[in-house]
């Protein structure tokens, strides 16, 4: 088994909500819109310990807070293709990036992929959500489990019942 992730957590962008035509047939329009998702995305991004800046990238949505940890810091070559790229108008941003940097830089010189393996650094459902739900004696994996339905308390949030089939 393995697992490749490059550790970039964009938010979808309000248009992207929107329905779109295309010659090979319609996509629909989602049932919510972005704003119902924004504050999701706020605490998503603090659990992935998401680094960036939003405020440069013109295309990102509208948000309450700022990305939670300041970017990874550029390479000679990155800085210099960005100040090129500025010089002529144009809007190059740092990726939105889930990684945990000093772990990362323990393993590599740069902050790009002086460190692959995921299992470490990077900041992925794996480390940042199964991994810390499965230290609580009530969290476990069941292979070839089928849910039938997740019950609810009457105030509306889960209380770690799940009906299953095995």
């Amino acid at each position: 088994m393995t697992k490749f992730y490059g550790g970039v957590l964009y938010r979808f962008r309000e248009r992207d909500f929107d329905g779109v035509s295309y010659s090979e047939g319609d996509a629909l329009a989602w049932p919510i819109r972005y704003a119902e998702l924004e504050p999701w995305y706020e605490r998503a991004e603090h659990m992935y310990r998401v680094r960036g800046d939003a405020s440069q990238d013109p295309t990102e949505p509208p948000r309450k807070s700022s990305l939670p940890y300041p970017p990874v810091p550029d390479e000679k070559a990155i800085a210099l293709a960005r100040r090129r790229f500025e010089a002529i108008g144009l809007h190059p941003s740092a990726l939105p990036l889930g990684i945990d940097l000093k772990t990362w830089l323990e393993h590599g010189n740069t902050g790009w992929d002086g460190f692959p393996d995921a299992r470490e650094g990077k900041m992925d459902a794996e480390n940042c959500a199964l991994l810390p739900a499965l230290r609580y004696p009530n969290v476990g994996i069941r292979s070839g489990a089928i849910v039938q339905r997740v019950l609810f308390s009457e105030f509306g949030s889960a209380d770690g019942a799940v009906l299953t089939q095995t």
